[in-house]
């Protein structure tokens, strides 16, 4: 099966994995993603420049060196521009990325359906095609523009900012990567917790289900003994 017709038919099926491995080896989605990543490194060193200038600000500012403070609000204001350039240049390139990489797995789909019912043999039905072709591809927006990015960012920039802080101070660092190990910890034990409640909130919604239903059967039988009146409260 084409690569664009395996994707598209899960996009309009189903929810893809987290990484599809075919879609990656497409180049329009490689070039667009490796961009989208490129901006959100740029976004993240922009908020570690803001946070350094934003301490520096506020040590200066104690000072009695009212030189000092002029720099680190240069740095402040810098780092919030060039944050907002990235945001905004990530939206446009999230969005004209996507556009192209569809544009070329819908051609490359059509091409192949062609293809095969040109060669005669057994493939993807006509209203299938036009589905795939529409709905399935337009669906992979979401995650080419922003899921495969945000994953990579989500390994990357956790990983720069705590390099940073320990070139920083180590102290900080080490206290950064105790608390950031907590997180699938807790992740783990709210999830548990929160299954376990939604079982035992189930089982009860079955019993009352259960319970319902037998009345509505012996109706007959609590009418004819009166006890419908005390079924009923």
């Amino acid at each position: 099966m084409p690569a664009g017709t395996g994707i598209a038919r899960r996009a309009a099926g189903s929810a893809i994995g987290p990484v599809e491995r075919r879609l990656l080896r497409e180049p329009a989605v490689r070039r667009s993603v490796a961009v989208s990543v490129a901006i959100g490194l740029v976004s993240a060193a922009s908020v570690v420049v803001q946070a350094v200038a934003l301490a520096a600000l506020l040590a200066g500012a104690m000072g009695s060196a009212t030189e000092a403070v002029l720099p680190p609000i240069l740095w402040l204001a810098g780092a919030i521009a060039v944050r907002g350039l990235c945001a905004l240049a990530g939206e446009l390139v999230a969005g004209r990325g996507a556009e192209i990489a569809k544009a070329e797995l819908r051609r490359r789909l059509l091409s192949a359906a062609l293809h095969r019912a040109s060669g005669g043999g057994g493939g993807v039905g006509g209203g299938d095609v036009a589905t795939l072709a529409g709905r399935g591809i337009d669906a992979l927006d979401a995650y080419i523009g922003r899921c495969l990015p945000d994953l990579v960012l989500a390994a990357a920039v956790p990983i720069a900012l705590v390099a940073v802080i320990g070139a920083l101070d180590w102290v900080s660092a080490i206290i950064v990567v105790v608390a950031l190990s907590l997180f699938p910890v807790f992740g783990v034990l709210v999830g548990e917790s929160s299954g376990r409640l939604a079982a035992r909130r189930w089982s009860h919604v079955e019993a009352f289900g259960r319970q319902i239903a037998d009345i509505f059967e012996g109706l007959p039988v609590l009418k004819a003994f009166g006890r419908s009146t005390r079924q009923r409260e």
